[in-house]
């Protein structure tokens, strides 16, 4: 039987994300990157599963609080440099007066990390991942129209 690999997806951060953190850590649970289970997704081999219990964090839209308040959340549950952050390459600016907010967010528009930010993360080695460049509504595009 083949085990699945439970994939966390988060957007921004969120007083139940330390619960979550604790709980992972509390339950022996390790953080792996995508790259890290590549080969089992892909082949579903039993001998390329990493280990027991792995589990996967992903942070999408490349939010300044990841930066700020969820980097020093997983250091302090022992899971620095764990987690994926997905990154809309379009919103990137190269400076902090430059920074862009999203526009695509229900409610206040929250800023997103500079390129300095994101290099810092990767050399820290967080896995830092394109999530398409224009961030565009699926379900707002013509079914011929060619724009992501």
């Amino acid at each position: 039987m083949k085990r699945p690999i439970p994939i966390l997806v988060y957007h921004q951060f969120s007083e139940d994300l330390e619960y979550h953190l604790k709980y992972l850590k509390d339950n022996h649970y390790t953080p792996a990157h995508l790259k890290d289970v590549a080969e089992y997704l892909e082949t579903q081999d039993e001998g390329k599963y990493p280990q027991s219990k792995v589990v996967i964090l992903t942070f999408d839209d490349a939010y300044q609080d990841f930066y700020e308040r969820v980097r020093p959340l997983l250091e302090k549950y022992g899971f620095k440099s764990k987690a994926t952050v997905c990154v809309p390459t379009g919103y990137i600016a190269d400076t902090s007066e430059s920074r862009k907010s999203d526009d695509w967010a229900h409610g206040p528009r929250l800023p997103i990390m500079i390129w300095t930010e994101l290099e810092a993360l990767r050399y820290e080695g967080f896995e830092i991942i394109p999530h398409s460049v224009s961030h565009a509504l699926l379900d707002s595009i013509k079914h011929d129209e060619k724009r992501l």
